[in-house]
């Protein structure tokens, strides 16, 4: 999963395309990480926390990026498909699509 599926997530947690087990890399983790550091408002900074406390809480960060997700066959959940066009043989979850 990577970080912008990790955003919205709580809005698709009963998306029936999700996977039984979702995984994300440690950059995803670092890139959520700087979230809150870059936040322009208290409440903006405030929901940032949010998603990084509950990604670290909930979901298993693992060395993986696409080429891994390929390999292992394992699909890529995203909320910008866009970003993965043109990789074959790597299966995208786009919670935006429906």
């Amino acid at each position: 999963m990577d970080t912008s599926a990790v955003i919205v997530l709580a809005d698709h947690i009963d998306d029936p395309r999700l996977p039984a087990r979702v995984f994300i890399s440690a950059i995803t983790l670092a890139e959520l990480s700087v979230g809150p550091l870059v936040a322009e408002s208290e409440t903006e900074r405030a929901d940032r926390l949010g998603v990084l406390q509950h990604a670290e809480a909930s979901i298993d960060a693992l060395a993986f990026d696409a080429s891994a997700a390929r390999a292992h066959g394992m699909p890529l959940v995203t909320a910008n498909a866009r970003d993965f066009e043109g990789i074959r043989g790597l299966e995208v979850i786009d919670l935006l699509s429906h």
